[in-house]
């Protein structure tokens, strides 16, 4: 009999049964929105401020920094005092945070409030994905859950550039930020009125001293991939840098494998099956969202392709993300888990092969295809594969793995775009890449998850056999 530890009573039925999916998918709307739509206006916002566009960039990366360095004490901290409390924490949070950029009266409280924003992103993405995880014990309803998240969350991909244009144009930037604040107060709403949560660990001590060092790991790696070895007027050498960074990572193993209760469970990463799942995300970021950059910059250069045709062009990159989630839960339900993801990172490998071969032969119908049947490839397994290694960790661990899986989608994007911007031989070559990452990571992520599998179907037949 199955146990569902994060719930108080009876299943609801109908349309409540999904409330935490929506919550958490409007969660990632607003996180996503606040990402695509802000970028269109940094020139507006640095008109105003009389902000250069290097000043200008911090509305953008002081969320992204913020987000990033506070996933993993978010993770720990929604284990820790309950994934429901997280997720209200984190948009009450973000909806003041959002008031605050609204009506910042001069720049540097904008860029505050961004950082806040990121800090209660991080607790929404955190607590909320391991909240959808471990309510829906049963496959189906997860894998529903998951598909309803990457249907809400694309819509902010496919709508957010327009709307945020749309919105900046009639109502003046400010409501970009002002628009969040209904939606915050929607997600509080959600989450109150859902089943009480249980599962917190509050009794385990909080690992602090493994929190700071991999906050201050991500902080630094962070800032490199966006600076480079940087700070201020300073310029640091490499190798310095290279031994800070081992010094870190080498003390957040020391102290990870010391504590009782540590922040992150490397033990998950000795299981075959987790750390297949886990190359999805890493290898989605750097070969699928990765071109989200370089396409656009293809099209106008190579193409001669302009602005408005490439914004039209872009949609059969993105729409997928909000179209395509739904139509594969069936197929998501029933296949093996191998199968699903390895082919959906071959499907991703095949459309870049598309798309550089339209690059080498200046073929837009080839790029156009190639860029179809990648997304596909992506929407089907971008948002599964979230459950999926959510539902291989203990419940009281769900924030943590969630934390973690976020951390590899936001650093193989920003590595994969610093890799792809130093592929020399041209946008084939670049694609090609791409094509690469995919297909050794779709063969990787079958054989490891395969492996699990095998395993598991020994085990029921050695039982049955005993039996």
């Amino acid at each position: 009999m199955s146990h569902n530890p994060t719930a108080i009573g009876a299943r609801p039925l109908g349309a409540a049964k999904y409330v935490p999916a929506v919550v958490m998918g409007l969660g990632g709307f607003i996180a996503t929105f606040d990402v695509t739509a802000v970028s269109l206006v940094l020139a507006d916002i640095g008109t105003q401020f009389t902000v250069d566009i290097a000043g200008s960039v911090w509305v953008m990366n002081g969320y992204s920094l913020a987000l990033t360095v506070m996933l993993i004490v978010a993770g720990g901290l929604a284990d820790r005092y309950g994934h429901q409390l997280s997720v209200i924490a984190g948009a009450a949070l973000f909806g003041i945070a959002s008031v605050a950029c609204a009506f910042a009266p001069h720049f540097g409280v904008l860029v505050g409030g961004r950082v806040l924003q990121g800090i209660g992103g991080a607790f929404i993405v955190c607590g909320g994905l391991a909240l959808v995880g471990t309510h829906y014990t049963e496959k189906a309803d997860r894998v529903r859950a998951f598909a309803l998240i990457g249907t809400i969350q694309g819509s902010a991909l496919v709508l957010g550039p327009g709307l945020g244009g749309i919105i900046a144009g009639t109502l003046g930037w400010e409501w970009i930020f002002v628009i969040n604040v209904p939606v915050c107060v929607f997600i509080i709403a959600g989450c109150l009125v859902a089943r009480k949560q249980r599962g917190a660990r509050k009794d385990n001590p909080l690992d602090v001293l493994g929190l700071a060092v991999f906050s201050a790991l991500l902080f630094l790696t962070t800032w490199l991939l966006l600076y480079g070895p940087v700070v201020g007027s300073a310029r640091l050498s490499w190798p310095i840098v290279a031994a800070v960074l081992l010094a870190l990572f080498a003390g957040f193993v020391f102290v990870e494998r010391r504590v009782r209760h540590p922040a992150v469970d490397l033990g998950l990463f000795r299981v075959r099956g987790f750390v297949g799942l886990a190359l999805v995300p890493l290898c989605l970021a750097v070969s699928y969202w990765s071109l989200m950059v370089y396409l656009p910059l293809f099209l106008e250069s190579s193409l001669r392709l302009g602005i408005n045709t490439i914004s039209y062009l872009m949609l059969f990159f993105t729409v997928p993300l909000f179209a395509v989630p739904y139509l594969v839960t069936r197929l998501a339900t029933r296949a093996r888990q191998s199968v699903f993801y390895g082919s959906g990172l071959a499907a991703v490998a095949a459309g870049c092969l598309t798309i550089a071969l339209g690059a080498q032969f200046r073929s837009l119908g080839a790029v156009i295809a190639g860029m179809i049947i990648a997304a596909i490839g992506a929407a089907s397994v971008q948002n599964q594969v979230t459950g999926a290694l959510i539902a291989t960790a203990p419940p009281d661990r769900a924030g943590s793995v969630a934390a973690i899986m976020t951390i590899l989608r936001q650093g193989g994007f920003a590595v994969g775009s610093a890799l792809l911007s130093n592929a020399t031989g041209g946008f084939p070559l670049l694609f090609g890449v791409c094509v690469l990452v995919a297909g050794v990571g779709a063969v990787s992520a079958f054989l490891l998850i395969r492996s699990d599998e095998t395993r598991s179907d020994r085990e029921v037949t050695g039982g049955l056999e005993s039996g």
